[in-house]
């Protein structure tokens, strides 16, 4: 399914059960870019607040407020704004509001708690790299981590990967969900959040749930979810980050959302959550939905 946001613009029933506000995180990267887009995208969607934040990865003196993702001058390609529009103008064309902030704090990680702490988000969207091995060990990623201490929504787009938004014209290309669960973390919040976004993204839009398992099959809380949702169940044996990222492939997802619950000891710190290692490896973006995640239509 192919739509342009400003298509939805005159469908307000959206608008208040959507992500009332965003955060992306950019290091002026072309990486960064792309995630922008599919802030901006998802912020005209449901009129949201969005804020862009510099993540301090470079030194105050080093850049200015125009090495900043422009939004003006997107909107204008995006053909819904008048080219040369006043600042003013973006408010009243596509109703969104969105504050650019710059940190002179030098660690990214504490840059974007700090402003968390301090504001109400709903959605963070980030870029990240996958790194893998000694790699990760060198640089570890600040994405992965951030989301985890966060514990709000965070839509990680790959750096290899361009997504289910075209920064050209904003049209979305959001046709299949794939939704990995286990026995826990509870799913109830990543499954809401994958309706919703078909509530609203897309009246076409398929989902499949896939469990991969050694020697058992999906039971408890989360096997009684599914039922009730209807939604095709895929089980499987074998290792779990290779089913999950090879399914995905296989199967040309545009999204994975998986549930989270951080950490469950040492071995997960060293090689990091089972989350952690598909967002690695991931074809397509992932939304990682915390087990604790609430959202304005919950």
């Amino acid at each position: 399914t192919r739509w342009k946001v400003k298509e939805r613009q005159s469908t307000p029933r959206h608008y208040k059960q959507w992500f009332r506000s965003i955060l992306h995180a950019t290091d002026f990267s072309a990486a960064s870019d792309i995630a922008f887009s599919h802030a901006l995208v998802l912020a005209l969607v449901g009129r949201s607040k969005l804020a862009v934040l510099h993540d301090g990865t470079r030194r105050e003196e080093n850049y200015s407020w125009n090495d900043f993702p422009r939004v003006r001058e997107t909107l204008a390609r995006w053909g819904l704004l008048p080219k040369d529009s006043a600042p003013s103008k973006v408010f009243e064309r596509v109703g969104i509001k969105v504050q650019k902030i710059a940190t002179t704090e030098s660690d990214p990680q504490r840059a974007i708690l700090g402003y968390l702490e301090d504001h109400e988000i709903d959605l963070l969207v980030l870029t990240t790299e996958s790194r893998h091995g000694l790699a990760r060990l060198a640089h570890p990623s600040i994405a992965e981590p951030l989301a985890r201490k966060s514990q709000i929504a965070t839509l990680f787009i790959p750096k290899d990967v361009k997504g289910f938004v075209d920064v050209n014209d904003a049209t979305i290309n959001l046709n299949r969900i794939l939704i990995p669960i286990d026995d826990t973390p509870h799913a109830g919040a990543s499954l809401r959040i994958a309706a919703r976004l078909g509530e609203v993204l897309s009246d076409e839009l398929k989902f499949s749930l896939i469990h991969v398992a050694q020697s058992h099959s999906l039971a408890g809380e989360n096997a009684e979810l599914t039922k009730s949702l209807a939604w095709p169940l895929v089980e499987m044996a074998g290792d779990v980050v290779d089913g999950i990222t090879e399914t995905a492939r296989r199967e040309g997802t545009d999204l994975l959302v998986m549930p989270t619950a951080g950490h469950h000891g040492v071995v997960d710190v060293l090689r990091g959550s089972t989350s952690e290692q598909v967002l690695r490896r991931a074809p397509c973006p992932v939304l990682a939905v915390s087990a604790r995640a609430k959202f304005p239509w919950f």
